[in-house]
């Protein structure tokens, strides 16, 4: 559910129709879109900016671009975890 805080629309990742696939550096996500496994995004953490937001745990991630390794280096990829199910990553 999307929520409101002052002028941001804030929106839990598991509900944003993305997951968090990696990330290029410290508070720098690369999100996949959860219906086309191509769409790669870059998302900065960034609380306090106005617009859409995807929460990952407490912090929130504005859009920044689309992701291509070649142009932004390599990622470091979640690994599995064995206590979700089908090893997805958290």
């Amino acid at each position: 559910m999307i929520t409101k805080r002052g002028s941001q629309n804030r929106e839990p990742l598991n509900e944003s129709g993305y997951h968090l696939k990696g990330w290029l550096t410290l508070g720098v996500a690369v999100l996949q879109d959860n219906d086309d496994e191509k769409k790669l995004e870059l998302w900065f953490a960034n609380d306090h900016h106005a617009g859409y937001t995807i929460e990952i745990g407490v912090v929130g991630f504005e859009f920044a671009r689309d992701y291509k390794p070649e142009r932004d280096g390599p990622m470091v990829a979640l690994m599995p975890d064995p206590e979700t199910p089908e090893g997805e990553s958290r």
